[in-house]
């Protein structure tokens, strides 16, 4: 696979929405990240203490609703997880880019081969980073700054829809079973 040399140098514009972007990113997928681990606690303790209950909510609620609720939460978990996921990622690349930054400063008269540097990183590196290295080293060499960074902001934003779907079916579930109880 042949990637070419930069062939274009990005403008002050784009750098400049470039770091506002990858700042708005590194802060909001940390807040989520702290939120999200509290919230998947809660929900985790949540289904517990149903399933430890069972017995004794018997008389009280269904086992068919106390399933329901359950399950609620349960897509809650599986979703938040893949949201935990998702921060990985954005956590990694962050920490990649602040030293490939470093390594930058350091050697600034350095023009490294960018389908050399693919063919190195490739070398060590499963899918799906494989892929998300070979797209952003492609971007960056048409020159495309955005681009090369786009998928760190789409994560960041579908991170926090995940994290909000969480949130709305652990409140789901929980309505549903105090209704039940309440019925």
């Amino acid at each position: 696979m042949s990637i070419e040399q930069p062939t274009a140098t990005p403008t002050a514009e784009e750098v400049l929405a470039n770091s506002i972007l990858r700042s708005a990113t590194s802060g909001s997928s940390a807040a989520l990240g702290r939120f999200s681990t509290w919230l998947l606690a809660a929900i985790a303790a949540s289904l517990l203490a149903l399933l430890a209950n069972l017995a004794e909510l018997a008389p009280y609620i269904s086992v068919q609703q106390i399933k329901r609720s359950a399950v609620l939460l349960l897509v809650a978990l599986a979703i938040g997880v893949l949201g935990k996921y998702i921060e990985m990622i954005l956590q990694s690349a962050k920490d990649s880019s602040a030293e490939t930054t470093t390594i930058a400063r350091l050697d600034e008269s350095a023009e490294p081969d960018i389908g050399r540097v693919l063919l190195l990183v490739e070398r060590t590196t499963w899918p799906p980073a494989k892929w998300l290295i070979r797209r952003q080293l492609r971007a960056l060499a048409a020159g495309d700054l955005l681009k090369a960074n786009g998928f760190l902001f789409h994560a960041a934003q579908v991170q926090a829809l995940l994290t909000l779907a969480v949130t709305l079916l652990a409140l789901a579930g929980v309505f549903y079973f105090v209704l039940c109880l309440a019925a």
